[in-house]
């Protein structure tokens, strides 16, 4: 077997959407090989760009190997922009403190060209090699990466190398929009952990506090029994979904509609009837939604909170169908009561509503009101909810982000920014994991790019 079936079996079984693009490759046609008396003396021409990969092989070769090994010989994690001829990526993985060494490649037939030049099989096989080919990437793939538990630790470490002066010239653009996606998944691992240690404690008192409750309830998993449809509705409180009030009046029967805290008393109000209300926030203002609650939502209606609300939320709730459930933190996932959680590793009562509608392995979700961001007019919210009269008042630290539909773009908050990025990543994993389709059903607000764009009625 030589080098290039090997290394091809080998990414067969990390990586087959990526093996079955490289094997449609019979022959390299933009490149042309030139081999040395050396036989690690390997130029690459790109005959579509009239451009050496490297200028003399040897040489530019063992720079950049000599200065990985003298600025970077502990770094357990590199990202490298290009994979060249191979044989820098071979000599790399001869230190062994690199635990992952991933590689960025913009053209798929040099990928295929440097499989046939170099053995990386076993490194492929114990991902010590990560391949990816730029133009697939994009933010929830690279969450899903920088997340792994032997490459998040390294976050204040990481850099986006190059491999030779042929890709700086060549693919700059390219570069700068891949290290920005990085960055991005980088920076939403961190504000993921939470910035407040102060916040964090009350969490863990309120959990504690709440455990023994938690342990008398309806478990996560006696809501499978509840399923009446292959369709759950997330229903959240952004600025449009006063106009999607009447559709979801007319379809209630035939759906399950899962609504945050704060969509309750809206839905009320317009008398429809959620299957399951979620709520997160461990703050006590959030009690304020389960005020007069209607005896038919009493009778009906789930309430599926996490452990770490303020106990005054779980005595509001205390005589209602309650499931508590833990969130995957490090010091819940010790008590080992794994029927009880875990969801809620977003940071909103939406992101949890769509967890849940994925564990639960609805075949469609689709969310309405979920536009994180304001409408045209400076509206934050939906009319009717209990906080949100009028114009909001505006941060110096709001954003913009693309528009649903691609139309331009609207203004949003750090905070729904996050949202919107778990949701993402929330999307991806479920349509890769058990080929769940989402729509965002919202027509307004804030582009989720991983989310299939259909009006409501459509769908």
């Amino acid at each position: 077997m030589n080098f290039y079936e090997k290394n091809l079996e080998a990414l067969f079984k990390r990586d087959r959407f990526l093996a079955e693009h490289i094997s449609s490759i019979k022959t390299n046609e933009r490149f042309d090989v030139f081999q040395g008396d050396d036989p690690l003396n390997i130029n690459i021409l790109d005959k579509e760009n009239s451009d050496f990969i490297y200028e003399k092989p040897l040489n530019d070769v063992s720079e950049k190997l000599n200065l990985f090994n003298t600025k970077y010989p502990r770094y357990p994690v590199l990202f490298l922009y290009g994979v060249g001829n191979g044989i820098l990526v071979k000599a790399l993985l001869n230190n062994n403190a690199i635990k992952h060494l991933i590689i960025i490649e913009p053209s798929l037939e040099l990928l295929y060209v440097a499989l046939n030049l170099v053995d990386i099989a076993d490194d492929i096989s114990k991902e010590r090699v990560i391949l990816k080919v730029a133009d697939g990437i994009n933010f929830s793939q690279m969450s899903q990466l920088v997340t792994k538990k032997d490459i998040a630790p390294y976050v204040k470490v990481y850099d986006l190398h190059i491999q030779s002066e042929y890709y700086e010239k060549n693919f700059k653009d390219n570069i700068n929009k891949i290290n920005a996606i990085i960055l991005k998944a980088y920076r939403h691992l961190v504000l993921g952990k939470g910035n407040d240690a102060t916040d964090a404690l009350i969490g863990v008192q309120h959990h504690i506090a709440n455990m023994p409750q938690m342990l008398k309830n309806y478990k996560i998993k006696d809501l499978f029994k509840q399923k009446i449809s292959d369709m759950a509705i997330v229903v959240s409180t952004g600025p449009s979904l006063t106009k999607q009030l009447p559709l979801l009046k007319e379809f209630a029967p035939y759906v399950t509609i899962i609504s945050v805290d704060a969509s309750l008393p809206i839905l009320q109000k317009h008398n429809i009837i959620p299957d399951i209300v979620t709520s997160i926030e461990r703050v006590v203002q959030t009690a304020s939604f389960f005020d007069d609650i209607s005896d038919e939502v009493a009778k009906h209606t789930y309430f599926v909170a996490s452990s770490i609300i303020e106990p005054y939320t779980f005595y509001k709730l205390k005589d209602k169908k309650l499931v508590l459930s833990m969130r995957p933190f490090g010091y819940m996932l010790y008590y080992g009561f794994d029927d009880f959680g875990y969801l809620g590793s977003g940071m909103s009562a939406a992101n949890l509503a769509y967890q849940l509608a994925a564990f639960m392995q609805y075949k469609k979700i689709v969310l309405i009101g979920q536009d994180l961001a304001y409408s045209n007019d400076g509206i934050s919210h939906a009319d009717g909810h209990k906080f949100i009269k009028g114009k909001d008042k505006h941060k110096e630290t709001d954003t913009y982000v693309e528009a649903y539909g691609g139309d331009g773009f609207v203004k949003t908050t750090i905070q729904w920014d996050m949202f919107k990025n778990f949701f993402d990543k929330d999307i991806t994993e479920a349509k890769e994991c058990c080929s769940i389709e989402t729509y965002n059903s919202t027509e307004g607000g804030a582009r989720i790019e991983s989310a299939i764009e259909r009006p409501f009625k459509e769908v």
